[in-house]
């Protein structure tokens, strides 16, 4: 993984913490490229951060969102 890609994860991530409420589906389909096992280790990895700061809602978040994503990526590459 490169640095390039990893601030695209980082961007992503943001982008999703910070969209309106319900609209966190079209966020992920404008960004499908980046939607792969790299982005789910960085969500797992800034969840890990944010429940070091207490920011237990935005960690759940982004974990649950890794649950669901590596569970379609695995249905997708069945």
């Amino acid at each position: 993984m490169n640095e390039e890609r990893i601030q695209a994860y980082l961007a992503l991530i943001q982008a999703l913490l910070s969209c309106p409420s319900g609209e966190e589906g079209q966020v992920l389909q404008d960004h499908q490229a980046l939607i792969d096992e790299g982005f789910l280790l960085v969500c797992q990895q800034v969840a890990q951060q944010l429940q070091g700061k207490g920011r237990d809602d935005e960690a759940g978040f982004l974990l649950n969102l890794a649950q669901q994503l590596a569970e379609y990526l695995q249905s997708t590459t069945q």
